[in-house]
């Protein structure tokens, strides 16, 4: 037990019964609230880690596919592939103008 828990507990002994039930209601709406935050903050990582895995699975299943698909295709140049995205890039930058 801390010094400053002592304190408390020696200075709700010396306050009136009405006072320690005050005390007593304070003292419980803050461990509520500090409860919730800690609850709060297990069920965001929880949420987090979940998504993460959900995300894995998904790229994972997506280059399996890719890899599947590659193997039924024949190989694609890489120059002209770029060339090919650039010259729709340039197609659609000239009809927004």
């Amino acid at each position: 037990m801390t010094s400053q828990l002592q304190q408390a507990i020696y200075l709700a002994r010396s306050l009136s019964f009405a006072e320690q039930l005050e005390l007593l209601k304070t003292l419980s709406a803050i461990i509520q609230y500090t409860h919730s935050l800690e609850t709060q903050t297990a069920t965001t990582e929880e949420d987090d880690a979940f998504a993460d895995a959900e995300w894995v699975e998904s790229v994972r299943t997506k280059i399996d596919a890719a890899i599947e698909a590659s193997t039924h295709t024949p190989p694609i140049d890489g120059e002209i592939f770029v060339n090919q995205i650039l010259e729709r890039f340039q197609q659609a930058n000239q009809t927004q103008i």
